[in-house]
């Protein structure tokens, strides 16, 4: 438990020296498995985030999908993810299509996993929004079913051409602890910085995720 109070001793020290031109929100999450059999997994998760220095709503959604091991260490996802967006301006719907493919290599303290994710937003009034996100996550083992990790998460963007190809870089650093073999729990803090024509240009969040297996 120690520390996870580390990480929320950093989101208060980096809020502290937020700039104009940045925002903090919360995610909290829940993220559900069921295996199907010994190489497909169905899985799904329910978000609620907010902006605005957390004042306000920005999205609600869940999202659906299969998981399959096509080797050790070597998996791919295909997802479905339906969110209601809640702006100042009106509400929007989005609908988004997810490819994930991820490697991991395993020590006996550390890992280091590679992830690409292709995303496809329909959107109901902008464009549709295809993005390329290339993450480097390296997990540390600690004692008590403790996991610390860190990651950094690039954004590229691949159908408009007249804007930043890419978009945001996203980073932070976490813990995870497991309390049994079916649920666990993970307390992250992320900086994201988005380039280009978006403000605010800095996005700090806590991400509150629980994961169960069914």
């Amino acid at each position: 438990m120690k520390y996870l109070l580390y990480i929320l001793t950093a989101v208060i020290v980096s809020s502290a020296h937020a700039q104009n031109n940045e925002d903090f929100g919360i995610w909290l999450g829940s993220d559900f498995s069921k295996k199907i059999n010994k190489k497909i997994d169905a899985i799904g998760s329910i978000s609620l985030r907010t902006d605005d220095n957390t004042t306000h709503v920005k999205q609600v959604f869940y999202q659906l999908g299969v998981k399959a091991e096509l080797f050790d260490n070597f998996k791919t996802a295909f997802s479905y993810r339906n969110s209601l967006k809640f702006d100042y301006a009106g509400n929007e719907w989005n609908h988004r299509f997810i490819w994930d493919i991820s490697y991991k290599v395993k020590g006996d303290l550390l890992a280091f996993q590679i992830r690409n994710r292709m995303q496809n937003t329909l959107k109901n009034e902008d464009p549709n929004e295809l993005l390329d996100r290339i993450r480097l996550k390296v997990e540390v083992d600690l004692p008590d079913g403790m996991e610390a990790f860190v990651f950094n998460e690039l954004f590229v963007e691949l159908n408009n051409s007249y804007k930043n190809h890419l978009e945001s870089n996203r980073y932070g650093l976490g813990m995870s602890y497991k309390i049994n073999k079916d649920f666990s729990v993970s307390l992250s803090y992320f900086r994201q910085f988005t380039l280009g024509y978006r403000t605010p240009e800095t996005f700090n969040g806590i991400n509150l995720e629980f994961e169960i297996d069914l």
